[in-house]
């Protein structure tokens, strides 16, 4: 099918609002749970209690993800694209609706049932990378994964400044209207422009647990298991430093929090640009397996210098450097996934592949947050050491990547 302008963007606004809907709550949630002037919780609850139920409401969203994603990406290969993207979104709807009225009721169990229901229809991601996949020639995959993944990071890391600046201005009803208009919009432009990639409906079941079977195939698959554990080592030492980088930044350069906001913000502008119009050439002059090996490898260590950024006018230098590094990685390696399998098994492999990333956010609010809390360089060394690490997988696939580069 020929690639459209449209439909592209279409594609790349649910990107944004995927990824956007797991951090726009960063900001809020510590707030709406520890400031006493909110009453989500008992006056009497300990801070133990409210960071146990901080972890497991961030959790919730991308916990979801990694179950619903390769349900809705095997059944999109069943039953089609466009019908269980529009699915997607009125589950999104119907969520942002419940963090409406936890917010103005300070309900716990609404706002619970909001991260579910989001974490639900932000399963479609899946769905998207599948359609991406479908409009793309092997040639212009690479650049259109490039230009997905920056919808990603756009949403993960401006979630948080959007999220802040709009509660802080309009109060904290006003990010979840955003979401929800957003995602009412995208609804529109989907019924509206999107045509069907995928017309040949078949018959078939998928799994309620098909997402813990799928990670079990991921490790049985010859030609992507190495990638695969590339992808969940990296993916966790990306949101293990994402999620904790506050506290570094509040010990280290004593950052308030519109500087962690603008952070976020800065890194994120950087992220998008490079993953989204500088990929195409690196991979063309580089090839799309060594551009992957070298990025996950870079991105480790050069995370790793961040302990050594005293300055804060250097620290704001040194970002640009690190998410150049890092854009490359995702969209690598989504098309070096997608490249290696049929066109049949597209929604099955693109639902592996996100369920991999959800998982590795669905582990890290509940990993050693006390240790870091006391040991805030933990986020970066740990991290680094990973990511770094990630690499190596690679080169245990030898039938995409020889052991002798060049």
């Amino acid at each position: 099918m020929r690639s459209r302008k449209l439909p592209l963007a279409i594609l790349l606004l649910s990107g944004f609002i995927d990824y956007a809907g797991i951090a726009i709550v960063y900001p809020l949630l510590a707030y709406l749970l520890f400031d006493p002037l909110f009453h989500f919780m008992p006056l009497e609850a300990s801070s133990g209690m409210r960071g146990l139920w901080l972890g497991i409401l961030i959790a919730l969203y991308p916990l979801c993800q990694f179950i619903f994603s390769p349900i809705f990406g095997s059944l999109s290969d069943l039953k089609g694209r466009k019908r269980l993207l529009m699915v997607s979104f009125w589950i999104s709807l119907f969520g942002y609706i419940l963090a409406i009225f936890a917010v103005i009721y300070q309900n716990l169990f609404l706002l619970a049932l909001y991260r579910v229901l989001a974490g639900i229809g932000g399963g479609n991601c899946s769905i998207v990378s599948a359609v991406i996949a479908d409009i793309s020639t092997p040639e212009k995959k690479t650049k259109h994964f490039g230009l997905l993944n920056m919808s990603f990071g756009a949403g993960f890391t401006l979630g948080p400044f959007i999220g802040g600046v709009f509660a802080q201005s309009f109060g904290l009803v006003t990010p979840f209207a955003v979401a929800f208009g957003l995602v009412l919009l995208n609804l529109v432009l989907v019924r509206w422009k999107l045509e069907e990639t995928r017309p040949i409906f078949r018959t078939g079941k998928v799994p309620i647990f098909t997402s813990f079977y799928q990670v079990k195939q991921a490790a049985q698959m010859p030609e992507l298991r190495f990638i695969f554990l590339g992808l969940l080592i990296f993916s966790f030492g990306w949101s293990f430093f994402t999620e904790f980088v506050p506290l570094y930044l509040l010990s280290r350069y004593r950052f308030n929090p519109a500087q962690i906001g603008l952070y976020y913000g800065y890194t994120g502008a950087f992220y998008s640009f490079f993953a989204g119009f500088v990929i195409f050439p690196i991979i063309r002059r580089f090839g799309t397996q060594r551009t992957l090996f070298f990025s996950m490898l870079l991105s480790g260590l050069y995370l790793l210098v961040f302990l050594k950024i005293e300055s804060t006018n250097l620290l704001w230098l040194y970002l640009p450097l690190s998410q150049f590094f890092l854009a490359f990685a995702y969209p690598s390696m989504a098309a070096l996934i997608s490249n290696r399998v049929s066109d049949e098994r597209q929604g099955e492999v693109m639902g592996i592949y996100q369920s991999l990333i959800a998982l590795a956010l669905t582990i890290t609010p509940f990993c050693s947050g006390s240790l870091v809390g006391t040991y805030p360089a933990l986020a970066i060394l740990v991290s680094g050491v990973l990511m770094a690490l990630a690499s190596g997988t690679i080169l245990f696939q030898r039938e995409s990547f020889p052991i002798n580069i060049k």
